[in-house]
């Protein structure tokens, strides 16, 4: 007994030292009380609005990001505590006694335990609270998103809506004439335009020369690279050369806008327009180069679409229209629906008794010049819809890669012609919204899937030229595994797209990174990256190892070669087994808790086989 509790008090004074606890700067609880508490009693009244939304959301955020963090606080020292109490041994069975001694020393780590485990438990709690908050506020915000995309607006097909239309226009005409008016009669405005006259001149000049010849140049530049030389890679580089086509003229429209702002002589109205004239240009001019690269204008180019001479010009008509459409969207949003905000405001200040019918009226405004613009850019995606089903109905059954691109693109001109279909519909029944939130992401979709192709093409360009292979290699596997990866990274574009907030993504990343629990194994990014990393190194050795194990000592033993090559492969099998062991406890992957989980399905595995067994023969075996 004396002998035993020396052992013991000795193995206690080696393995602990007293585990102090860390002392971090603790989280502000009570703050989070305060703040917390204010957030649910506005989100419970449901009276807050969008941006504040966001902003009370913002915060739970960075809160439960602080409580997550101070739940990793102690670790060490509470991994080490648990391991004296492993050195205690197993705690005595019921009934039975145990040295005075050892009782002790476990009472004294278990209450040091607890101790260090409180600051953990309190910030589990607190970011569960946060969590929860975060999870409330979501759901408000996509609830008030449907109300919106529900929202019956005044029909574009009732003339009695017209005139508000034709009113608001002309009140923002009247407002830009009186502003700009106002403006060229102030003297101080003249002589702020002849201080800046040299600067405005180059800026105009410089701004003429890349709107009116900068894309001409650029053309001209990509048809000599690819007719008058015969370097490797020319498509490759003339692509490149071509976007010079969008870039110069979108800096020339930029520096347009500048020389127009240092004039001074126009108000914040048409200063606003002028700012927002480069991304609309832009708009239509990447549609228009898109355009160009799906349904290329030279003969026997490598094009996305197979398609004729005929079906190629109608698609680059096409993508111009649906550039267009997307412009003029973007500048109705950005330019026009503020002019109706403060249309709104000025007549509520004159009638406040009158801001419902106000407020219908201006709805009704927007409703009869969105309504139209949706009508056509349908029609436009219903003709492009036509063009992907004639791509895809010649699938062919020998190539298999072929016919399911073939299929692909048959389904998304059906996907498009049936949005094609129903926002008119929507439109004219006075569904604005809800016709808006499906024509336009259509729209940007297909210019997202375009650009994917041309990249693609691009890098199977760029891995032809870098390999020094033929043509036909476009459709190896690098550059079909590049195009998948195009595709993944697209995703989330997709997803904001189609109405996905930026703080949605944030949340699935967030609890991407948390990882998920497999039989009670927490399986994260970073642990697999690490089982990966560990994995490969040890793989790596062990062909190594296998390598020079049968190139340099074995030939030189009298072992004949089967017995040589039965070695080699029990090696590398046992150097597989010990890689995948070790990576795994790298990973921090409890074993025993996989072992469950192999176990269930061996289990299950059983039940299933033991059918067949009953039909076998008596001698077979599953």
């Amino acid at each position: 007994m004396i002998a035993r509790l020396l052992r013991v008090v000795l193995v206690a004074l080696v393995l602990a030292l007293p585990a102090a606890a860390q002392d971090p700067a603790a989280p502000d609880y009570k703050s989070f009380e305060t703040v917390s508490a204010q957030v649910e009693t506005a989100v419970a009244k449901g009276e807050v609005l969008d941006a504040r939304l966001s902003e009370m959301r913002a915060d739970m955020v960075k809160w439960r990001s602080t409580f997550t963090d101070a739940q990793g606080v102690n670790g060490d020292q509470i991994a080490t505590v648990k391991s004296q109490i492993a050195a205690l041994g197993e705690p005595p069975a019921e009934g039975t006694t145990e040295d005075p001694a050892i009782a002790k020393r476990r009472d004294e780590l278990n209450a040091q335990l607890s101790k260090l485990q409180a600051p953990v438990i309190a910030a589990s709690e607190a970011a569960t609270r946060a969590d929860s908050i975060i999870r409330t506020i979501d759901k408000l915000i996509r609830e008030r998103q449907a109300d919106k995309l529900l929202r019956l607006s005044p029909s574009v097909a009732n003339p009695v809506n017209w005139p508000v239309a034709v009113s608001m226009l002309g009140w923002m005409g009247q407002w830009i004439y009186d502003e700009t008016r106002w403006r060229f009669a102030q003297p101080v405005n003249f002589e702020e335009l002849r201080n800046n006259a040299p600067l405005i001149g180059l800026l105009l000049l410089l701004s003429a020369v890349l709107m009116l010849r900068g894309s001409r140049w650029m053309g001209r530049l990509t048809e000599w690279l690819l007719d008058k030389t015969a370097m490797r890679g020319r498509s490759l580089i003339s692509g490149f050369v071509s976007l010079g086509q969008v870039v110069l003229p979108v800096i020339g429209a930029v520096l347009l806008t500048a020389a127009l702002e240092q004039t001074t002589l126009f108000g914040p109205i048409m200063t606003q327009f002028f700012r927002i004239a480069p991304a609309v240009l832009m708009t239509m001019l990447v549609a228009w180069w898109l355009g160009r690269r799906v349904f290329p204008t030279r003969t026997g180019e490598v094009s996305a679409l197979s398609l004729g001479e005929e079906g190629r010009a109608e698609g680059r008509v096409h993508a111009v229209m649906m550039g267009i459409a997307l412009g003029l969207h973007q500048f109705l949003l950005a330019w026009i629906a503020p002019r109706a905000e403060d249309y709104l405001g000025g007549a509520a200040a004159t009638a406040s008794d009158k801001a419902a019918a106000i407020a219908d009226q201006a709805d009704a405004a927007m409703s009869v010049l969105q309504a139209p613009l949706q009508i056509f850019a349908a029609l436009v995606l219903f003709r492009m819809g036509q063009l992907l089903r004639r791509h895809g109905g010649g699938a062919s059954a020998d190539d298999e890669g072929t016919a399911f691109r073939f299929k692909l693109l048959h389904w998304m001109g059906n996907a498009a012609i049936a949005i094609a279909a129903v926002t008119p519909v929507l439109a004219l029944i006075g569904y604005v919204s809800a016709a808006g939130a499906l024509i336009w992401p259509a729209l940007v979709t297909l210019g997202l899937f375009a650009a994917i192709a041309v990249l693609q093409g691009f890098l199977a360009e760029f891995y032809v030229v870098v390999t020094r292979s033929d043509d036909d290699r476009r459709d190896a596997l690098v550059p079909v595994l590049a195009g998948f990866l195009l595709v993944l990274a697209a995703v989330p574009l997709l997803a904001l797209i189609w109405g996905a907030r930026v703080d949605d993504l944030m949340e699935i990343w967030t609890q991407f990174r948390a990882g998920v629990s497999v039989g009670g194994v927490r399986i994260s990014p970073t642990s697999f990256i690490t089982f990966a990393l560990v994995f490969a190194v040890g793989y790596t050795f062990t062909r190594l190892f296998q390598g020079a194990l049968k190139s340099s000592i074995l030939p030189k033993t009298t072992i004949d070669k089967g017995g040589q090559n039965a070695i080699v492969s029990g090696l590398g099998y046992l150097g597989l087994f010990l890689s995948a062991v070790l990576a795994i406890s790298a990973a921090g992957i409890d074993l025993s808790s996989l072992a469950i989980v192999a176990g269930a399905l061996s289990v299950g595995i059983g039940s299933a086989c033991r059918p067949s067994c009953r039909t076998s023969s008596p001698a077979s075996s599953c």
